[in-house]
């Protein structure tokens, strides 16, 4: 987990650098499109890390701490939090209605 973390932490920092030059006046814009492809690389790149790192703790780490009687609630726990929060964290994060999701 802590190579995942200092490669995401690498990510973003290179994504902070690259969105820099996308955004510089003055800049060629054929160098800017080159820095923006390789912004979206790191971007996959970050989540690359993420998956092999911090994906599988939601669904690993109740099994494990649980009894065998209680694991497959913990997962089906651990599991239904994930979700929730990631719906949560989306729809509460934006400021504008979020697509496809209509009233």
């Amino acid at each position: 987990m802590m190579l995942g973390a200092a490669g995401q932490c690498f990510c973003y920092f290179m994504l902070t650098i690259l969105i820099r030059y996308t955004e510089k006046v003055g800049y060629p814009a054929a160098s800017q499109a080159k820095v923006a492809e390789a912004a979206v690389a790191f971007f996959f790149l970050y989540y690359a890390f993420f998956g092999f790192s911090f994906q599988g703790i939601p669904w690993l780490y109740p099994t494990e701490i649980n009894s065998t009687a209680m694991r497959t609630r913990g997962a089906a726990v651990g599991t239904a939090t994930n979700w929730i929060v990631n719906f949560i964290v989306v729809c509460g994060a934006n400021k504008e209605k979020p697509q496809g999701h209509h009233h």
